[in-house]
């Protein structure tokens, strides 16, 4: 395991340790301070374990341990959502109506945001990986949340060949908002 990947779990562990405590503290109402270092502990001691077994298994296996990493990756994302979702709900005490709306897409924007550099190069990964194998002219398409704010940055990554737009293409409005971001790339 290379020191960046150790440095990078690390981080993500720390992170998801931090992130997790408001989503417990929304969970349970009476939760000692005690088991809420242990949650912090367990996985700022667990991802790095658990990303070196990976590394082991990869050894025999290589695509073990970019898949781990990639799912360290996702895991993070996820409690950036979740977390940040119940710090504003523990903040503002709303946890349905409109502004559980707001706050959802606040909380969704900073997992996204978060994963745009992740997605360009788990495909170069996947995309050299494939090379080894004789498969040159496979495309990568980016199917996830595309949108206006986005699909300028994926479609300028060379790792990416093209976007797949999913519920914006029901939205005219949207749909064009994205095809004119495309259009002024050309």
């Amino acid at each position: 395991m290379t020191k960046k990947d150790f440095l990078c779990i690390l981080v993500i562990g720390f992170a998801v340790g931090l992130l997790a405590q408001p989503i417990i503290g929304n969970l349970v109402s009476h939760l000692s301070l005690a088991l809420r270092f242990a949650v912090f502990f367990g996985f700022l001691v667990l991802a790095p374990l658990l990303l070196f077994i990976a590394y082991l298994i990869g050894k025999f296996i290589p695509v073990i341990y970019q898949f781990a990493k990639f799912a360290a990756v996702g895991t993070l994302n996820t409690f950036i959502d979740f977390g940040v979702l119940n710090l504003e709900i523990f903040l503002f005490s709303a946890s349905s109506g409109i502004l559980y709306s707001v706050f959802k897409g606040i909380s969704f924007l900073a997992a996204t945001t978060n994963s745009l550099n992740d997605i360009t190069e788990v495909a170069g990964l996947v995309r050299k990986f494939l090379a080894t194998k004789g498969l040159n002219k496979i495309k990568f398409l980016y199917g996830g949340s595309v949108s206006d704010s986005n699909v300028g940055e994926f479609l300028k990554s060379k790792e990416i060949d093209g976007v797949l737009v999913g519920s914006s293409s029901v939205d005219a409005k949207e749909f064009k908002k994205i095809l004119n971001v495309v259009l002024k790339l050309k």
